[in-house]
Parts: C-alpha cells; structure tokens; sequence
C-alpha cells in the first residue's frame, strides 16, 4: 500500500493522497509498528525506511513502547540470580530519519543529543 501511495502521489489530488496516508498510519498498531522498526534495522528491510520517513510512520508509536525490561537469571556457580536490564530501542532512532517520527521527532532528538557519540557508531 505504501508504494502504491509513493507511486500514485502525482496521480491523485493532495488532499486524497493526504488523507490515504493518515488512514494507512491509523490502521497500524503500536506492535505493527515496533515490528517495522526492527524490520527497518534489517539489511533486507532497510529499502523500507524511505517509506518510513516519506509517511512518518512513527508518529503514532508511543515512544515509551520502544523501552523494555529483560529479566533473566544468572548461574554464577556460589548463588543464583535475577538480572534485569533496560532496553531502550530509542538509542537506535539515530538509524532513521528524524521525519520517519512525525510530531515525536523533537522527542526523538531531544533522547539522541543526550546520548554518547560512540552510540551512534559509524
């Protein structure tokens, strides 16, 4: 449907392609889009961040869903323990264009600028 849309967009009027964009944002859920996400970061899913960006998919994605808590136990031969890390998917936004979060783009930035340069890697 996307590329429909990116093909058609001279085709149709501004306020029909306007419009066919919001609804095909709105029908994606919040784990459809976490789903794109991780697809995008995938050489084969890569071609997808265009669209990504040209119809800001993420704007609709409640950035608190990209952070995680992964608990697992760790066997350390003396006792046994519950670890528990934090995995926040928004260091990664660097991967994609600031366009690609819609009105969360400021957000975005704001969470990028604090974060290390090594982060951001090559």
């Amino acid at each position: 449907m996307l590329r429909f849309l990116h093909e058609k967009e001279n085709d149709l009027p501004t306020s029909m392609y306007e419009t066919y964009c919001k609804i095909v944002r709105a029908r994606l859920s919040d784990f459809e889009l976490i789903l794109i996400f991780f697809n995008c970061l995938t050489r084969k899913g890569a071609p997808m961040k265009k669209y990504v960006s040209e119809f800001q998919l993420f704007d609709n994605l409640p950035l608190d869903e990209l952070r995680f808590t992964i608990h697992y136990d760790v066997d350390d031969f003396e006792y046994e323990k519950r670890k528990t890390d934090i995995l926040n998917l928004l260091d990664l936004a660097f991967k994609f264009d600031l366009k690609s979060f819609g009105r969360n783009a400021d957000t975005v930035h704001n969470h990028l600028s604090k974060q290390p340069d090594t982060a951001h890697g090559p």
